[in-house]
């Protein structure tokens, strides 16, 4: 069997259910009323087949006409979900597209009414549209399964024009489908998966259990942070900070590398923004040394075990897709405001990169030169260190670089739970309306990201002229 063949014969029980739910729907046990009665439209009876709607709050309930002998009938039921309270509820009747003349005043459970509609408009009778576009979806997948796809796929563009051929046949059903209102669009309203249930009561347990936890993570994270910002921000003159700052540059990444950031500081002492960026410069330090120390381990271990990979696959997934908003909340709640929770936030936003590079890394390490250590009486540690992290140093650098792009990508972020530095002058810029000062963050910013980025990649060129040279 083909792959679209198995997809198939997976969908079709599915297909099936959404089709039958709303005869499965009416049979549960829930409180329900029946409504019947003639259905006439500017006094004649309207066409076999055609829609009947009722509406009561957001739900809506859909029958059809019956025509025998001359005279159209309507039998409709509207079924109580458990989360709402139909009584003493208006019911609004809609005869085709037109609303009808009856508004019944109210829901009585177990009730059985008859209610005659009538509506001044004509109505028409039931399309061939939803007919239509059923046969485009056939089609669709005949033509997919057809020897027509294997002539197609013969020429030069035929792949192509298989594939707009089915997907606009696809698109035109979906798109026709659309125009009605079926009974199985909406999702069942007693299907439901207590997940705010779940996460709240992990958020009580991990208050009442966890204090000493997070009072320990904000202690270790703290005093580092207090130290650089009083070594950056008290302890040395600004010149002092730009000449360490600047040969560090030059000693990791040479000369021109050097020149740039000296150039840079320069610059965002002159904006008048020197404070703010110690403060921002010692937030990134703080984060990128607390995710490379989780980073670059946990990488090791997932280039080294397939199972410890896939378990942390989706962990890693869900921090880098998950707005860095939901996850503030969590840690502005345990940890307080500051910037501590700032630079919570920043590494959980900034460490899969280093992970995911750094297993790559790992994994790219030709298993013969592995195979040639061992060999030789290469013990595990002296493997890591001697074989597999230097011929994986590229792979690690580049992660440690996205590392500090995205640090830097939280600063504003970060300073909505309090952390200091250019981002809280970009959040100010932009609380107040004032484009001149959130432009002067953002200038800082950026020239901080390009100094780092240039000395992380001076770092991983030096790397690969050591492998070369070795």
């Amino acid at each position: 069997m083909t792959v679209l063949s198995r997809s198939l014969v997976v969908l079709a029980p599915i297909l099936l259910l959404l089709l039958l739910w709303p005869s499965t729907a009416l049979a549960q046990d829930e409180p329900s009323c029946r409504f019947h009665g003639n259905v006439t439209a500017g006094g004649e009876p309207v066409a076999d087949g055609t829609e009947i709607k009722a509406i009561i709050f957001d739900k809506t309930f859909v029958t059809t006409s019956v025509n025998v002998d001359g005279v159209s009938t309507y039998v409709l039921v509207i079924v109580q979900p458990s989360d709402r309270d139909f009584t003493d509820k208006y019911v609004t009747f809609i005869v085709g597209t037109h609303p009808a003349d009856q508004r019944l005043s109210q829901f009585v459970p177990g009730g059985d009414f008859e209610v005659n509609l009538t509506t001044a408009g004509e109505v028409a009778g039931p399309t061939l549209l939803p007919t239509i576009a059923m046969l485009l979806l056939l089609g669709a997948v005949l033509i997919a399964l057809s020897p027509l796809r294997q002539r197609l796929g013969k020429l030069p563009t035929g792949r192509y024009a298989l594939a707009v051929l089915v997907a606009g046949l696809v698109v035109g059903a979906i798109w026709l489908l659309s125009q009605f209102e079926w009974t199985w669009r909406e999702f069942p309203a007693d299907i439901f998966i207590p997940v705010l249930d779940w996460g709240e009561a992990v958020e009580d347990w991990a208050g009442r259990n966890l204090d000493p936890l997070f009072d320990f993570i904000t202690v270790v994270i703290r005093e580092p942070l207090l130290f650089f910002r009083r070594l950056l921000g008290d302890w040395l003159p600004w010149w002092a900070v730009l000449t360490i700052l600047t040969g560090v540059a030059g000693w990791l990444g040479g000369r021109r590398i050097a020149a740039l950031a000296a150039l840079g500081l320069f610059f965002v002492g002159g904006m008048g923004l020197w404070p703010e960026a110690m403060d921002t410069l010692s937030i990134m330090i703080v984060a990128v040394i607390v995710s490379v120390a989780v980073g670059i381990p946990t990488g090791i271990l997932a280039g080294w075990s397939d199972r410890f990979e896939s378990a942390i696959r989706p962990v890693l997934d869900v921090m880098q897709t998950m707005p860095s908003f939901v996850y503030l909340v969590p840690v502005v709640l345990f940890l307080g405001l500051g910037m501590v929770p700032g630079v919570i936030a920043t590494v959980i936003y900034s460490v899969p990169p280093c992970i995911r590079l750094t297993s790559l890394g790992i994994r790219q390490v030709t298993p013969d030169v592995v195979e040639a250590g061992r060999a030789f009486g290469s013990s595990p540690w002296q493997l890591l260190v001697k074989v597999q992290l230097p011929l994986s140093l590229p792979n690690i650098m580049a992660g440690v670089t996205q590392t500090i792009m995205l640090a830097l990508a939280m600063v504003v972020i970060a300073s909505m739970v309090g952390a200091e530095g250019l981002g809280m002058v970009v959040l100010e810029g932009i609380k107040d309306l004032e484009v001149g000062k959130a432009f002067t963050g953002g200038a800082g910013i950026v020239v901080l990201a390009i100094i780092l980025d240039r000395i992380s990649q001076g770092i991983a060129k030096g790397g690969r002229v050591q492998q070369s040279v070795g």
